[in-house]
């Protein structure tokens, strides 16, 4: 949420497309990763890698989703006084 929130105040600053991807990225990959390995290996019986995946990514896709939402919304806000 910090990128999202920082980059929609401060008027999308320019860090090059790579590094401004890469940052926009890397979040969900490593959050798609560890929720993966966390799925995959704490269980007490055997999980396919794929069905681990899957269920790593898809709470990964919803907290991603849910913290642009926030920040979009925090973004167009007025503050209350």
């Amino acid at each position: 949420m910090t990128y999202f929130a920082v980059r929609r105040s401060l008027g999308a600053f320019d860090l090059g497309l790579l590094a401004d991807t890469l940052i926009g990225v890397l979040p969900f990959v490593l959050t798609c990763a560890a929720l993966t390995l966390l799925y995959g290996v704490v269980p007490a019986r055997r999980v396919e890698w794929r069905h681990a995946l899957l269920g790593g990514c898809s709470p990964a896709s919803v907290s991603r989703s849910r913290s642009a939402a926030s920040a979009f919304i925090s973004a167009r806000c007025r503050p209350t006084r």
